[in-house]
This record gives structure tokens, sequence and C-alpha cells, in this order.
């Protein structure tokens, strides 16, 4: 289902009127609490339930609170309008049958980013602009929206995030859809008119660091950072990409708190004590939260297993795919590492032998199933005058472009080191569409990247050019031919027209073939 389709369905799930008036009032600074009370009498579950919120663990007041009112004064707005909401998508959460046991893990999880968010603030005990509760809650809005109108069709994406370490979930969305749950949460925001930080946040809070280090110009930063951090160590304790979640959780910890390992269990601790706190408040089911020191184990034994089969399955391509995903929590758990014969040292892509040996197989495939396949090539601009500058500025370059390539491509891509300033990327059955939107999220990561020489910021860009196939072409090898040509062309063309831009076309089996001559 295309994501408009999704966003235009009867099945979405919408907000009561009672959450609507509340928000809106929360957001007015000549608002007060006597006006939002009496918004919320207007539904006595609600206000039953906000009444139940005020006396528990959770908040922690010393004297009982016996009026809707006190409460409300006592809270403040912005947890107001954050208990409100959650109370009223309760209802939205609720479900029988294969998909149930999905609803439940959604509200779980939410529920966990609302606390981890909150602890995480008070940590940093910086002022933000909204509520680190509520945009817990609601950053993973998408997956509800995507469970309400996807239905049984979303079921491959959960079932397989359920068996797969080695993938996040909306890593996997994407190969299933082209598009992710950050991007319906985010539009689906829009939609509601909410707060345009929480929007940011649901969009952006899965980018990998060094995306999220690119907007640190953004106005919505601070709670950005926080988020990011939260459903990271949400997904430590509920997930079952233990090893992966535990690497982005210490990555980010230490870039944006400054922690170091220790701290960081103990971080964890607390935000896990919250969680705890808030299944009592919302009447949920936390006892699937782990504990950290028994996640631990695990994560080492995941860990252990991609070992194995890295020794043991070197030479098959699903085995080296499924090392790409690991081998930075390898290289940062472990100091012991050894070099492989299919990467790139330089700038911990693939290499150009393993890649080519990767496209002819996908190539053969896709030819065979008439599936797509696309392909992105990046070029550093102005290389040759970096590699004048300064020797070690170009091998800062080539890692940084790199990891980020790696980073900002799907988990199911592969990205190699090209040429000198090339880096390529192999979209496996991508849309348009997908491969576009790759390419310019590409180019905007590179643009972002910071290099200095002698204290003076070195710009670096990179132009792309992006091409899919899409038909049955008569042969193989010309499927390759003209995708292999049709992307450098795309490229020339971003050269050509003023570097730092993408071009992106589609090729199909009605092109006329070329004459073939030399290897590609």
């Amino acid at each position: 289902m295309k994501i408009d389709k999704i966003l235009s369905s009867s099945l979405l799930p919408s907000l009561p009127q009672v959450a609507v008036n509340v928000l809106e009032l929360s957001n007015q600074p000549d608002s007060d609490v006597a006006e939002i009370a009496a918004v919320i009498k207007h539904d006595p579950a609600i206000s039953v339930s906000i009444l139940r919120a005020a006396n528990s663990s959770y908040f922690g007041f010393k004297s009982k609170v016996l009026s809707l009112d006190r409460a409300v004064a006592l809270l403040g707005s912005n947890v107001v309008s954050s208990l409100v909401l959650s109370f009223s998508l309760v209802d939205s959460v609720t479900a029988n049958g294969p998909m149930a046991r999905h609803y439940k893990s959604y509200w779980q999880h939410s529920m966990a980013q609302a606390a981890a968010a909150e602890v995480i603030a008070e940590y940093v005990g910086e002022p933000l602009s909204c509520e680190p509760f509520l945009a817990g809650l609601l950053m993973d809005i998408g997956r509800l929206a995507m469970l309400k109108t996807l239905g049984e069709v979303y079921l491959p994406a959960l079932d397989h995030v359920e068996k797969m370490p080695d993938r996040f979930l909306h890593e996997l969305e994407t190969v299933c859809f082209d598009y992710d749950h950050s991007v319906v949460g985010s539009r689906l925001l829009k939609k509601w008119e909410i707060d345009e930080c929480l929007i940011d946040v649901a969009q952006w809070h899965h980018l990998p660091l060094v995306g999220l280090q690119s907007m640190s110009a953004a106005p919505h930063y601070g709670l950005l950072k926080i988020t990011a951090l939260a459903a990271a160590v949400t997904d430590y304790l509920l997930s079952k990409q233990v090893a992966l979640a535990l690497y982005r959780v210490q990555s980010l910890s230490s870039a944006f708190l400054q922690l170091e390992n220790e701290q960081v269990t103990e971080l964890i601790e607390k935000i896990r004590d919250r969680i705890n706190l808030a299944g009592e408040v919302f009447e949920i089911d936390m006892s699937q939260v782990g504990d950290p020191q028994e996640l631990m184990l695990v994560a080492k034994d995941q860990l252990s297993k991609v070992a194995i089969e890295k020794h043991s399955l070197v030479n098959e391509a699903a085995a080296k795919k499924k090392l790409q995903t690991f081998e930075p929590i390898c290289l940062h758990l472990s100091s012991e590492t050894e070099s492989s014969p299919y990467l790139d040292t330089s700038s911990g892509t693939y290499n150009r032998s393993f890649f080519d040996e990767v496209l002819n197989k996908e190539i053969i495939r896709c030819h065979r199933e008439n599936d797509t396949i696309g392909l992105v090539l990046v070029s550093v601009d102005n290389f040759s005058r970096l590699s004048m500058l300064n020797a070690d500025l170009v091998a800062d370059v080539l890692q940084q472009v790199g990891s980020t390539i790696n980073q900002t491509t799907r988990g199911s891509d592969y990205a190699a080191r090209y040429s000198e300033d090339k880096f390529i990327v192999l979209a496996i059955q991508p849309t348009p569409e997908g491969v576009n939107f790759m390419a310019e999220r590409v180019r905007r990561s590179i643009e972002a990247l910071v290099f200095s020489l002698d204290g003076t910021r070195v710009p670096v860009t990179a132009s792309v050019g992006a091409v899919t196939a899409t038909g049955h072409f008569a042969e193989a090898e010309q499927l390759k031919y003209c995708l292999i040509n049709a992307t450098d062309r795309m490229l020339h063309k971003s050269k050509n027209n003023g570097a730092n831009q993408i071009h992106a076309g589609i090729i199909n089996s009605e092109m006329s073939m070329p004459p073939v001559s030399g290897s590609v």
C-alpha cells in the first residue's frame, strides 16, 4: 500500500475531541488550569484516570489528590496533556486475533519510550519546548497507523523483526514498503496539527548518529537527542535486537551525554524502574522488560553467533551481508579484530571485487525473476583538490563518507568503494522512489559532515547519480550494461550541473543496448 493511501484511510487512529481540546489549551500561554480541568471533565473515564495517575507512586505527591482541578494544578498542563493523550490512545491499541500481540507490543514500547524520555530529560536538565513524555509516546505513532491500515500485510515485517537480531523494525519496513513508520508517523502528526517539535521527533529519531549530529542546528535538537536515546534504550530492554540496540545506546550516550559504559548501565537501571512505574499508572504489563545484566549476556551471545557465522560461512554473500550490520559492534566491543578480505579498510565499506561479485549474482537473479534493481553512484566533489591539501584529511573524508553511506542506506543494500573518489550502492528490490530517496539522503548526510584543516573548516560535498531498472531485459548482460552506464551518465549530469546534487532515472527493456566494450 502506498503511503498516501495509509494517510487517507478511514482506519487511521484519530484523537478524541477532549484530547484535541486539551492539547490546544496547553499550547496557549494564557490558558489556566480551570479551563483544562473543565474540558477533561467532559470525559468521565479520562477524569478518573487522571486522578488515579496523580495519586500513583509515579508522581509521588505526599498528600492524596481528591479533585481533578487539584490534579491538573499539581501536574501542570504539559503533563496533563500527555496523560490525556495516553489514556485516549488506549482504545486505539486494542485488538484480537493474530495482530493482538503486535498492538500490545506497540503500546508497551510507546509507554516505555515515554518514561525513558522523561528520565533522560531529567538527567540532561535542559528546558525543552515539548513535554518529553509526550514526545516519547508519539514518536512511533506511525507503527499504530500501519497496524491499523495495513493489517496482516504488515505481519511479515513484524514477524521477521522478532526472529532477526540484526535488523531493526524500521529497516525491515523500508525493505517491505519503501517507507517506515517514522515517515508515516510524522505525516500523521502533521495531519493532526500537532506541535512541530513532536513531528520532528517522529520523523528523525531513527537516524544514525551521524544523521542526528547533522541536525544540530535544528530548533528541537535537544529533544531529538533525548528521544533518539530513549528509543534506543527501549529497543535494548524490549526488542530482540539486543546487540544492535546496546551499541546504539552506548554510541548515543557517549556522543550526547559524554557517559562511560558504567554510567550508561546506571541510567538504564533508572529508566527500567520508571518504566515499571509507568506500567502501574497505565495498567500495562511490563513484565517483558528485560534485566540489563541478563541482556548484556544476550548481546554477547548474539555477537558470538555472528563471529561463528563469519568463520564458517565467510564465502557466502548472505553471511557477509549479515556481518556488515554487526561489524561496527564487533569492532566496538572486541579488542581483537582481524582484517576482512571483502572490506575496503580506508572507508569501512565493501571493496570493489566483492561488490562486483554480488552485483553479478544479483543481476542474474533480477533477470531470472524479472525483479527491480537499483544503483546509486556517489562521487566526492573536488577530491583531487582535497588530496593536494592533506593526506590525513583525505583519510578522514574516506572514512567518514564510507561510514555515512553505510549508515544511511537500507540494511538489505550493499555499499562499496568503487574507485579512488567514488562509492556505489546496490539497492535490492527497490522502487524508483526508494532509490531516489536514498540517493538524496546520502547526499544530504555527506554535506552535513564536518571536516577541518588547521582549524579551518573544509566543506565536503558529493554528486550522486541514481538509476532503477524495471522490466524484463533480453539478457542479464544487457541489464547490467544499461544499468551501470545509465548510472554513470546520471552522475556526470550532477557533476556538470554544479555538483552537490543528484540526478536519477529509470531504465527498462525498451532501451537499445550499445556495443559492450571492456569489463564493467
